[in-house]
This record gives structure tokens, sequence and C-alpha cells, in this order.
């Protein structure tokens, strides 16, 4: 069977939860043969101190401003540069610790490479631990947190070649080598299902393909072959000129009656009716779940139509219930992956644990489209699983746990209860990361801070009012401080009246004081599941009292029966506080 799929480019490790990511080196792709035409760079020279960096209104940085200005120029060691606070840089002379390895605190900017070439040639640049690269003055994508992902096909001219990196975590990997043919997988960075024994199988994954050719490749398909003798192909997007786009693909058919390993190949190739031609082969395996056992869960998202998953811990009612179980959505902490966090619960017989991805395992702090990720996931489960729509719970555990309070603040009426475990109150308080400009901002500071009121968990909070809440920290955090809990409880007691807070002793960030019992108790901990239990959404017609806050309709809009459509001021904060009196038939407020 054939679909066509349009997908688009899907653009701290925490503990227990690394995300453990081989790196493939350019060998595994392209065979032992390529090892030998590997380019690893051996130096580079260096500059730091040109860039406000940090989370700033205006990003400020003296080698990007010489780029758009049309005033860069190779720069030779000791050659300087003035930094936006008035002081001159140098760039100075780096040698690798090993061939393409460099490490060094003089590597917390930018880093320059070149390169010279004898002709012009297709090559394949396998760089990370940097923002972003001028490959001969045009920008391409990095791998900041060096998962060893990226791939990028770059053009090398005649003679000199510039690789600019912006590399500002201390160190820098980064080699060259051919690429093994025209079209091929990366190997890296697939989004995966998983199948249920025994059940039929109609699902999608995507993959990384790099187009290493200057044409644009069209009439393109990705083939399954999987179980016996059954092959599922899928028309895939065209890929635009040295591209790297990552693909969806779907396989049919039934998955085997038992766990275990579930082998797929898929070839790249031509579609039928055109010019016959093999590219590429990628061989994949599965995994075969029991139908209790957590899983991967994905989807073609609404929101710009990649494939992405959730992580799903089923609900086990016993034999003898009757009643559909809860839903309990929770948001991974910073280098978490999904179905990790979805693992560290135990089994519950009552509710569903349901954890989406953030679009990455480090995402954007819940905010922006981890937001709109999260709230996705939970539509879909509402929408597939059985459940009790009166039972929907929401935590989360450090990045997770300010994804908690941002989700919760921000969307009042979709939670009978959240429990934010060790969270930050609010993204521009992560880490101490903002403070304001000035005392006395201007016009312009004014109005461009309105525009973090969508992320200010208190300037909102009133509306945590609807919900149930469990603070769980640990005493002896080092990562997000406890004070973070305790400046939530003052804020909250003046005028909530169904919170609870645990702050268990002698715990850092990461702990689990049972381990001899399943799930990870700083988030699985039984007496705030406890508390979700006891929780339940009223209806509409329970309520005859509104009290809700925005900051912008188009982040987040609906309580109950009230929407605000629309504001004088966009991204000043917005309220109604209404009461409905029934038997009057009549409706008071403000």
């Amino acid at each position: 069977m054939r679909f066509r799929i349009h997908s688009l480019v899907s653009k701290k490790l925490m503990f227990l939860f690394v995300l453990f990511c081989v790196p493939a080196t350019l060998s595994d792709i392209s065979g032992a043969n390529s090892a030998e035409n590997t380019i690893a760079f051996t130096e580079c020279l260096v500059i730091s101190g040109v860039s406000t960096g940090g989370r700033a209104a205006f990003y400020r940085d003296a080698v990007d401003h010489m780029i758009v200005t049309d005033t860069w120029t190779t720069p030779r060691e000791g050659d300087t540069v003035t930094a936006p606070d008035g002081t001159e840089q140098s760039w100075e002379r780096l040698e690798s610790v090993e061939p393409g390895r460099f490490e060094d605190q003089r590597v917390r900017g930018w880093a320059l490479v070149t390169h010279e070439s004898e002709t012009p040639e297709i090559m394949i640049l396998r760089a990370n631990y940097h923002s972003m690269v001028y490959v001969n003055g045009e920008p391409r994508t990095g791998d900041v947190y060096g998962y060893a992902m990226t791939y990028l096909p770059v053009r090398l001219e005649r003679g000199s070649n510039e690789f600019l990196f912006n590399a500002f975590r201390g160190r820098l990997n980064a080699e060259l080598g051919p690429p093994p043919a025209a079209l091929f997988f990366t190997g890296a960075d697939h989004t995966l299902p998983d199948l249920v024994a025994g059940e039929s199988v109609n699902h999608i994954g995507a993959v990384v393909v790099v187009n290493a050719t200057e044409n644009t490749m069209t009439n393109l398909v990705i083939t399954a072959h999987h179980g016996p003798d059954t092959t599922t192909v899928t028309d895939i997007p065209d890929l635009s000129p040295l591209s790297v786009r990552k693909v969806a693909f779907r396989i049919e058919g039934t998955a085997p009656p038992v766990s275990g390993d579930y082998p797929v190949t898929l070839t790249l190739g031509a579609s039928a009716g055109t010019e016959s031609e093999l590219f590429h082969t990628m061989p994949l395996t599965l995994q075969v779940k029991d139908s209790n056992q957590p899983r991967r869960v994905t989807f073609i998202s609404d929101i710009d139509g990649s494939v992405q998953y959730f992580g799903l811990n089923p609900a086990q009612p016993p034999a003898d219930s009757i009643a559909s179980p809860a839903i309990v959505l929770s948001c991974h902490g910073a280098g978490v992956e999904a179905i990790n966090l979805a693992r560290a619960y135990s089994p519950k017989t009552w509710t569903h644990i349901v954890c989406p991805t953030n679009r990455r395992p480090f995402g954007f702090d819940w905010e922006d489209w981890g937001r709109l990720d999260a709230m996705e996931t939970l539509n879909i489960a509402q929408n597939t699983l059985d459940h009790d729509p009166s039972r929907v719970y929401l935590t989360g555990h450090s990045m997770g746990g300010h994804g908690t309070w941002h989700l919760g603040v921000t969307f009042p009426d979709r939670f009978a209860a959240i429990g934010p475990s060790a969270g930050w109150i609010s993204f521009w308080r992560y880490g101490g990361a903002f403070t304001p400009d000035t005392e006395s901002p201007s016009p312009q500071q004014t109005m461009l801070r309105r525009l973090l009121n969508a992320s200010d968990t208190k300037a909102i909070g009133r509306n945590l009012a609807h919900q149930g809440i469990y603070i769980l920290h640990g005493a002896d955090d080092d990562n997000v401080p406890v004070e973070q809990a305790h400046a939530m409880i003052e804020f909250l007691e003046p005028f909530h009246r169904n919170f609870r807070f645990h702050e268990e002793p002698d715990a850092g960030h990461w702990w689990d004081k049972r381990p001899d019992v399943p799930g990870t108790d700083c988030v699985d901990w039984p007496p705030m599941f406890d508390f979700f239990a006891s929780q339940r959404l009223r209806n509409a017609a329970e309520i005859i009292h509104v009290e809700f806050y925005t900051a912008f309709p188009g982040v987040s809009s609906d309580c109950h029966w009230v929407s605000i459509d629309a504001q004088h001021n966009w991204f000043d904060i917005s309220s109604v506080d209404l009461r409905l009196d029934p038997a009057a038939e009549t409706l008071s407020g403000t």
C-alpha cells in the first residue's frame, strides 16, 4: 500500500534518565574505506567575550554584526574585535586535543576552521556542540547539545573554505568526509513507534534523509520491508539541494504475538514509473511490547506535519473494574527522553501515564512549542484512550516541574490537580537567568517586557485556584533550590485552599528513597498520586464563579464558560471575574 506523507524538518543530561546517544561516525554509514578520506580538523582560531549572551530581548554579537553588515574578513591570529561592552578581544590559535576534537574554555564564542580543497566537491560536515556554523558564509544548523545527529552536506570550493562555528560550551567536534551515496539515511535521530504484540500494525515513523547533490530530488519512496514478505511503500516529499530532511514512513501488517525485537529494513529509491534507482538501505529494529508495558506512540502533529511520539505507561485495571481510568500528563526534565520518564512510573491500576516529548529531550522549558506539544499530546490521549474526563492530572520533574506550573496556570480548566516536582516557578527565573535591564524602563523596554507576561507564573497565578496542587521538592536540591517551592507556597496561601507540600529531608534533585519499590519517588510519589485520586474536574453546570487571567488569547483564552477573545493592549494581563446566579438568571462581575 502507498501513502503520501508530507513532513517538515523537525528542528544536562539528568541523572538516571540520560539520553544515551551513540555517535554514528561517517565510516559507520559510508563503510570502513571512508575513514581514510575523513578530514578531522586539528587547529582553529577562537575568540570569546564578543557576545552579550544570556536571555535578553536584543542579541548582540560583534562577529555576527560584521557578517550581517558585510564587513567580515578572515581573521589572523592576534587580530582584535571590539565587543559590545567596549572591550577588545583577540583571535587565538587553538590545537585539537585529538583530531576532530577541541576542548578548551576558550571555545566559548566563535571557532574558525579553514580547509584547503584541491577541487570543488560535496562533503558531509559532522560537527557538534555548536549552535550553528557559517560554511563559506552560508548559515547552517548546529548540534548544541552534542547528540551527534547532524550530517550536513556542504559544497567545498577549490582553494580555501571557511567553517565559522558558534560554539560556547567549551568544546567542539568537527570533521569532513565523503557522502556514502547521493541520497542516504543518516542512521540517527529516528522517531519510531513500538508495536503491541498480536495487534494489527498501521504505524508511522520518521527517519533523516540527506540529499548530497546540488539538484532537487523528486519522485522518491521509502520502502519498509518487515514481517514475512511484507512491504509498505511511502512517498516522501521532494528533497532540496544539499539538504537534510526528516521524512515519514509507514509500516502495515500484524505484530508478532510475543514481545521482542521486530526487524525492519528501509530502502530509499525512486518511485514506480520513474527510472529505477536504489540509493540507500538501512536496517532498523522496532520493539514489540505487551499491551501492559510502557511504549512509544507515534503520531503526525497538526502543529507542523512532523512525526512525533509520546511515552505511554498504560493503566492496568483489575478484571472486575468497571470504572474508566484517569490520565496523568507528565512532563520530562531537561535531557530526559519521554519514554524513559514513562518507565520511571510503576504501573497503575487506575490511571494512564502519558509523557509528551517537548519535541526534543531538552525542548524549550515546556513553553512555546513545548506547550503546544504537551497539549496536543493530551488531546490525542483523551481522544484515543478510554478514560474518565473528570480525572485528568498534570505533573513533571525539574524542567517538567516548571512545565507543570506553566501548563497548569495557562490551562486551569484542563486539570483537576497538578503536581510540580523540583520545578522552577518561571522560565525567566530559571537558574537566575533574567534580571530587568533598568529600574526605569523605556517605553520600548516596557513594550518588550509585556512579551514575558505569558511566561510569568505569578502574574496569572490566581488561575491556580481552579486546581488542587501538590508541591514536591527535595530539601537538599542543588539544581532547583527548594526556595522555589517555598516562594510558591507563600504566593498561594492568601487565596488557595487546596494545596499540599512535601519537602523530602536529605533529598537532592533526583531521589528514590525506596529503591526496592517500583517507581522513582521524586516523580512517582504515592502521597501525590493519592491526592490526585481525590480530585475531580467539575462540569460546566456545577460552576457558578469563574476568575480567569491571560496574557494573550493566542496562548490561552478559555476557562470553563468564559472566553477572552481580544485585548486592547496585547500581552497586558487581561482578566474576568464573573458570577452566575442560575435562579435569577443573571451574570455579574468585571
